[in-house]
């Protein structure tokens, strides 16, 4: 059966055919996973094979190996999308790390101005 014939139960929901798309095409999303170095890189990319596949205009391809081609350049596009998100995400994250830590210096010059304070009381009294 061809790949193409594959596509159209699968479109349907037969669950069959849609882990048969998905082992077909494991190699290739667990390639650009890797790449990602997400926890969810893997998932993600399952996902849009899955949109894909409930999506695709199936009218368009004749022979398998367009369907192939386009689909991996489609996984190739959707891998790119998520590496920006990513690389954004962990901007932020060292963003807010970076402000984090500088509130936790303030905070500690903080503490120590009122020990400092806290201190020169003590010494006052005790003269």
């Amino acid at each position: 059966m061809s790949l193409i014939h594959t596509f159209e139960p699968a479109q349907q929901g037969e669950e069959n055919e849609i882990l048969f798309i998905i082992e077909k095409f494991n190699p290739l999303l667990s390639k650009y996973a890797r790449r990602l170095s997400a926890e969810d890189g893997k998932n993600e990319l399952i996902f849009f094979l899955l949109a894909f596949i409930k999506k695709a205009d199936l009218t368009k391809f004749q022979f398998d190996a367009q369907l192939i081609a386009y689909l991996e350049q489609s996984v190739v596009h959707e891998y790119i999308r998520l590496s920006k998100k990513y690389d954004k995400t962990n901007q932020h994250e060292q963003l807010l790390g970076d402000e984090n830590i500088n509130a936790e210096v303030q905070d500690f010059a903080l503490a120590s101005d009122s020990n400092l304070f806290v201190s020169s009381c003590f010494q006052k009294l005790n003269d």
